[in-house]
């Protein structure tokens, strides 16, 4: 894990996805990466790997929002960013809904970006698609299947998850 620190930064969510799909094309892989901008600073933070079940990475990104809360890492917490890969299942009504999705043989790989404000819970998502050549280099990132819409609902429980360990433990100085 690492941690990085910024004064007087901010950015938006377009900013943030180039950068990432540039990262996963040069790099071949993205480290899952938490983005807290606060006022008045911005902190990066990187984990070698995130937990296997989704309670339990709730659980993780919960305890690394408390820690960065108790220490003060970016003041009070405006927005919040998670960039992360993971496995994906495309399921239809036919299909076992239950599968997960690291066991489902027609998984794909993805590349997922999410952000939320804090203050208005409005949440912005962005997945592509990973696709390897036969080195596994990545080659492409295919948002299209998944990006089209605008008017999709995006729920983030894992940035809602490291949102509430922050705000449980920041506590504003009085000025």
């Amino acid at each position: 894990m690492s941690l990085e620190r910024e004064n007087e930064y901010s950015s938006s969510f377009d900013e943030i996805v180039s950068k990432a799909k540039e990262i996963i094309l040069k790099a071949g892989r993205h480290d899952p990466v938490i983005i807290a901008e606060g006022r008045p600073d911005r902190c990066i933070f990187k984990v070698d790997a995130l937990p296997v079940t989704a309670s339990q990475r709730a659980d993780f990104l919960y305890m690394i929002g408390l820690a960065m809360g108790e220490h003060d890492e970016v003041g009070e917490l405006s927005h919040a960013f998670l960039i992360h890969e993971g496995w994906m299942s495309l399921v239809t009504k036919e299909d076992n809904e239950n599968i997960i999705p690291s066991e489902d043989p027609n998984r794909i790989e993805v590349l997922v970006i999410s952000a939320q404000q804090v203050q208005n819970t409005d949440t912005q998502l962005k997945i592509f698609e990973i696709r390897r050549n036969s080195e596994e280099q990545v080659i492409h990132l295919d948002g299209s299947r998944f990006n089209a819409s605008n008017n999709i609902t995006a729920e983030t429980p894992l940035l809602q998850a490291f949102i509430e360990g922050y705000r449980s433990a920041y506590k504003e100085i009085p000025k």
